[in-house]
């Protein structure tokens, strides 16, 4: 790799820069599912009480890391402001996409609750209707028994519909197939920034202390 304060190392970062933008804005933008309004808000609100909640146990912990991303290393300052936007940029990409991140973990969790909810209790109402219909041909038939029967079976047939009207299943299945790709650009974009700054402290005249 060329020196990178040389022109032609700006050129080479620049387009590397570019095409992990390019991919971010792909993962972002192509890889989405269409959620309510009502339930974006409650998920950013859920996120958000975990946020306060983690710096009620450790303000120290959360003040220090903020200082770490707000303020340069001393190694960066000095360069030109192509490097700190590249950085600053890189930065402000891993936030959204850690925020993107974290609303499909919430609405996974979500999905798979309610799938798995709905399916355990389809289980539980056919197992629990065999038996019903096999005690009552030991019996004289009975309409309560019959009532039952009938009841569980349209409920049954109802959550069923549900499953497959909502396509709980289809969705969970979407967001980790997204979720495999927002882990794929944080890492490109990890890698690209640990690259930037190792190069920049190789070139600088004064570089830190080990």
């Amino acid at each position: 790799m060329d020196n990178i304060l040389s022109e032609r190392g700006k050129l080479e970062i620049q387009k590397r820069f570019i095409d992990n933008f390019k991919y971010f804005s792909e993962v972002v933008n192509n890889n989405t599912l269409i959620f309510g309004e009502q339930f974006i808000l409650e998920c950013d609100q859920h996120i958000s009480d975990i946020k306060t909640k983690r710096k009620g146990l450790g303000d120290g912990g959360a003040a220090a890391e903020e200082h770490r991303i707000i303020i340069d290393p001393p190694w960066i300052q000095g360069k030109n402001d192509f490097y700190k936007y590249i950085i600053g940029k890189i930065k402000e990409l891993q936030l959204t996409m850690d925020t993107h991140n974290k609303r499909l973990s919430y609405f996974y969790i979500y999905y798979r609750r309610v799938y798995d909810g709905m399916s355990i209790s389809i289980i539980a109402l056919a197992s629990a209707l065999s038996v019903t219909e096999a005690v009552s041909m030991c019996f004289p038939p009975v309409v309560y028994t019959k009532i039952l029967t009938m009841c569980m079976s349209a409920l049954i047939t109802v959550l069923t519909s549900i499953i497959k009207l909502k396509n709980y299943k289809e969705k969970t299945e979407q967001i980790v197939k997204i979720r495999e790709k927002v882990y794929m650009c944080q890492t490109n974009l990890y890698i690209f920034e640990k690259d930037v700054k190792s190069q920049l402290y190789i070139e600088d005249d004064n570089p830190p202390p080990p």
